[in-house]
């Protein structure tokens, strides 16, 4: 009996202390699982914290106006770019009417100094054939045709004179807009091509 006794006296001891450490390891093991959904929530928490904190910085109003002031400068630098590409064309078509106009009055140039050549070449001819032909009759003939070779010379003379001025004055106009702001862009450009 006593045996019996003790039998369930250590059997009760035994389901006891197997009842309180099964209780408190699960009542630890829900302890540390709440610890980790709380880290869980935590991180969770703080994720949605810095989203709601950038939606307030973006909401803000005094941000709002400053980026729609930053929009609006680049909106007209991008005017502005635009009018200067437009404007930078219409340079553009004005310098070639200028080189077409320098290249028409250098073509004049070549003309007249080969027609000066030719006719001061034909004159030299009919002078030297007359010198060969008549040499001492002719004196006065030769002084008059001199004359009007000079007259002639003297013709041609001012008419180069007008056409190197007029050359001149529009070599001194292209100059002036090749040193211009925009046109140097233009030649940089025509002289990478």
């Amino acid at each position: 009996m006593k045996s019996k006794l003790v039998n369930k006296a250590a059997n009760a001891i035994l389901v006891i202390a197997l009842t309180l450490s099964g209780f408190w390891a699960g009542i630890y093991y829900g302890i540390v699982e709440f610890e980790n959904q709380v880290q869980i929530w935590d991180t969770n928490y703080q994720i949605i914290t810095d989203k709601v904190w950038a939606y307030e910085k973006v909401a803000d109003p005094k941000t709002i106006r400053s980026y729609v002031k930053e929009l609006n400068k680049i909106l007209d630098d991008i005017n502005f770019l635009n009018n200067l590409v437009k404007s930078g064309q219409l340079a553009d078509e004005s310098l070639v009417v200028y080189a077409s106009m320098v290249e028409d009055v250098d073509d004049r140039l070549i003309m007249l100094r080969k027609e000066m050549y030719d006719e001061l070449e034909s004159l030299r001819l009919s002078i030297t054939v007359k010198t060969d032909d008549k040499v001492y009759g002719l004196k006065e003939e030769v002084v008059t045709d001199r004359e009007a070779v000079l007259s002639k010379l003297g013709d041609i003379n001012r008419r180069l004179d007008a056409l190197e001025d007029m050359t001149s004055e529009i070599s001194a106009d292209v100059n002036t807009i090749k040193s211009s702001k925009y046109a140097k862009k233009i030649w940089v450009k025509d002289k990478d091509k």
